[in-house]
């Protein structure tokens, strides 16, 4: 083989190698990592509040940014449909899905996780339904006051204190049970 052919051999073995390296084992890893952090988003333990600060609004009549800070937080996996009503400031989340498909630990926890989040970041919201098909959850911002304090906390501008103050909460059994019992 002359020089030139060597070359190009050369460069060939460099793009199959290349080639075998990025779609065989790079974008394999990277895929699974999307799929670990996304079933991370689901649970309330794991969840990263980060991703939900984006839909900070003072109003809950913006339909799509409310819909899309249900769907970032835990339960947003399961399908469900938004129904908005300004005059009382409240919002229905319509889940097409029984309270028996989900755990009992992973349902109360989303509960209160989701509402507490929902007031931080929703500065009008007065009142959120939870509905299943077999049950309905109601809330309000007094009632979540009452467990977590000021709904509108500094907590949801530091991830860190989010996390470490009220997020780690739910690890306690004891806290949850209170928690259902003042919220709902």
């Amino acid at each position: 083989m002359n020089k030139k052919n060597t070359a190009n051999f050369v460069l060939a073995m460099i793009g199959i190698i290349l080639f075998v390296t990025v779609y065989g084992i790079l974008l394999p890893r990277m895929e699974r990592e999307d799929q670990v952090y996304a079933a991370q988003q689901t649970d309330p333990l794991t969840h990263n509040i980060e991703e939900s600060i984006r839909y900070k609004n003072k109003y809950m009549g913006n339909a799509g940014n409310l819909s899309g800070l249900i769907h970032s937080l835990p339960l947003g996996n399961i399908e469900s449909e938004l129904e908005l009503f300004p005059d009382k400031l409240a919002a229905n989340i319509l889940y097409k899905s029984s309270t028996a498909d989900i755990t009992p630990e992973l349902l109360e926890r989303s509960l209160i996780y989701n509402a507490t989040a929902t007031f931080a970041l929703i500065d009008n919201l007065q009142e959120i339904r939870y509905t299943f098909s077999d049950l309905s959850y109601v809330v309000s911002r007094e009632d979540a006051e009452m467990l977590q304090g000021q709904a509108d906390s500094p907590l949801i501008n530091s991830p860190n204190k989010w996390r470490t103050e009220f997020q780690s909460k739910l690890e306690d059994s004891k806290y949850v049970e209170m928690g259902m019992k003042t919220l709902y």
